[in-house]
């Protein structure tokens, strides 16, 4: 059976919490307004919500607008110079779960992947791996900007799903053949 077409639709709410885009530097949407929206990307059967800490009050806004069979992807940074990396993810992951006002979430995204390159890398996968055996979340991922560094972190860890820019203008990893290699391995694009 296919998937209908509102299944593969995320929609972004980095606005809900901030002046983004690139031709709005002016406004943030008021909590009505992107209430409104969240509602009626619902209605049109998306369940898909991409958002972060980074965006301001978007988690919060997310969180009250009541996110039953809804799939959260969010993003993390991770500060490599913490003392302590673990406590410093678990609870940042249990933050986002109490601004959503959920149990679960679908995937966390890695906003800084570069982390996974480094000495630290290993143990970060690991509390990953521990929250997602714990069912914080669903799927382990990164948000990358350099198709070099996504293949290095895909061909060290078993990654869920990856977020990337690819438009006309930016389609390197068409290009290179990694879309094919995430395909082969099963990656959530």
């Amino acid at each position: 059976m296919l998937k209908k077409f509102s299944d593969k639709i995320c929609l972004g709410t980095a606005q809900f919490g901030g002046n983004y885009g690139i031709s709005n530097s002016k406004r943030t949407l008021s909590k009505k307004e992107s209430l409104n929206i969240i509602e009626t990307a619902k209605k049109n059967g998306i369940s898909f919500f991409d958002t972060a800490k980074a965006y301001g009050e978007s988690e919060k806004i997310l969180g009250i607008s009541g996110l039953k069979n809804s799939k959260i992807i969010t993003k993390i940074k991770i500060d490599i110079k913490a003392q302590n990396i673990e406590k410093e993810i678990i609870d940042s992951v249990n933050e986002i779960l109490k601004k959503l006002r959920v149990k679960k979430i679908y995937a966390i995204l890695i906003h800084n992947p570069v982390c996974l390159m480094g000495s630290k890398s290993k143990k970060i996968y690991e509390v990953l791996i521990k929250l997602k055996k714990e069912g914080k979340i669903k799927k382990i991922g990164i948000s990358a900007y350099s198709p070099m560094e996504m293949s290095k972190i895909i061909n060290k860890f078993k990654i869920d799903i990856v977020s990337f820019p690819l438009n006309p203008f930016d389609n390197r990893l068409i290009k290179l053949g990694l879309i094919k290699i995430l395909k082969r391995k099963k990656i959530e694009v």
